[in-house]
């Protein structure tokens, strides 16, 4: 019985240890001035899209934060994480039709495709589509 308390508390401090790890992962942002800045980024595997994100210029560099004001895209390497920011012409609402986000609100889409047309996702209580071309951005309607 004791080897097994010993073993189980093990287990869980390794798991604690493991899931207290921040990740940074290689990516870019380019600021309002459209400079691309190479970059660590924090990895977050956001549930709703981000309003900003926490990054490194280098692996040893101190931590800094940009927000939604002050990048117009940013993308992590080697993750489907890609987003451009936009700011809305429609109001959003959820199933119940509560305001999500409305017209005016400056949000960052996720890239999902980019081609001649691009697909984008809002993630947030459901998720909800936008296409782009001629860096005009269109809400999908679907049944």
């Amino acid at each position: 019985m004791k080897n097994k308390i010993i073993y189980f508390s093990i287990a869980f401090l390794a798991t604690i240890n493991i899931y207290a790890q921040t990740y940074f992962k290689e990516g870019y942002f380019v600021d309002n001035d459209k400079n691309k800045v190479e970059c660590f980024i924090k990895y977050q595997n956001w549930k709703k899209s981000p309003t900003g994100f926490k990054y490194k210029l280098d692996k040893d560099s101190d931590l800094s934060t940009k927000n939604i004001d002050e990048i117009s895209e940013f993308k992590i390497y080697e993750t489907a994480k890609y987003y451009k920011r936009f700011r809305l012409d429609v109001n959003i609402y959820d199933d119940q039709l509560n305001l999500i986000k409305k017209e005016g609100d400056i949000i960052f889409l996720r890239v999902l495709f980019e081609a001649d047309e691009t697909l984008y996702v809002f993630d947030d209580k459901k998720n909800i589509f936008f296409y782009g071309y001629d860096n005009q951005l269109h809400f999908l309607k679907y049944a």
